[in-house]
């Protein structure tokens, strides 16, 4: 395997992106397009089309997607007439794991508190998002830092990428619902009561 995309938000959208990868001609996405394989493009150069295709297409360029070439010498460049969309991570090498163990010390938690937008105290984990700069990582609602970031875009329910509030850090969307979902698992997993519906702190 060369190279691979993934920072999919559940396996449903990765198996109809490969889906529609694998089958362009059926593919509702992008079968008007009418892709067909140039007499000196190899199989590989095609199939990297049809990829970038796919990620500019909804609904897939509306999501935190990471292009990684596994095996960087074989790194091929993206077609000039239709790049992966600019918040499209490109990285090399292998997948590194996160660490997933649940902290067990009060000192790497801290308290929801209050949406550093609305004011307002933000009641449940499954409300809280966070910057996803170290350095600030202020807390918001997330119907509050959504509404932020789309400005005046009313037809989508939350921005493909944005900038913190507070802080200006850029932010995929992607990524911060990520975090989210992290920290409610650790909530989830946490067997310290009195560590529950705290937030962890996030690693230096």
């Amino acid at each position: 395997m060369v190279c691979i995309i993934h920072g999919f938000p559940n396996s449903v959208a990765a198996l109809r992106f490969e889906w529609a990868w694998q089958n362009p001609e059926k593919s509702r996405a992008i079968k008007n397009l009418v892709l067909r394989k140039a007499r000196k493009e190899t199989p590989f150069t095609y199939r990297l089309r049809i990829a970038c295709h796919l990620m500019n297409c909804r609904p897939w360029n509306n999501f935190a997607l990471t292009f990684r070439w596994l095996l960087p010498l074989e790194e091929k460049p993206f077609p000039e007439e239709i790049p992966p969309p600019m918040h499209v991570r490109k990285m090399y090498g292998l997948v590194e794991k996160l660490n997933s163990e649940v902290p067990s010390e009060k000192a790497r938690f801290i308290e929801k508190g209050v949406c550093h937008l609305c004011g307002k105290e933000i009641c449940k984990l499954n409300h809280l998002v966070r910057c996803q700069s170290r350095s600030c990582a202020i807390h918001f609602h997330a119907k509050c830092l959504a509404a932020n970031g789309l400005g005046n875009i009313r037809q989508l329910l939350y921005p493909v990428q944005g900038n913190c509030p507070r802080c200006s850090q850029n932010y995929l969307w992607g990524d911060v619902i990520r975090d989210q979902r992290m920290i409610i698992l650790y909530n989830d997993a946490q067997d310290n009561v009195l560590l529950k519906g705290l937030v962890p702190k996030m690693c230096q």
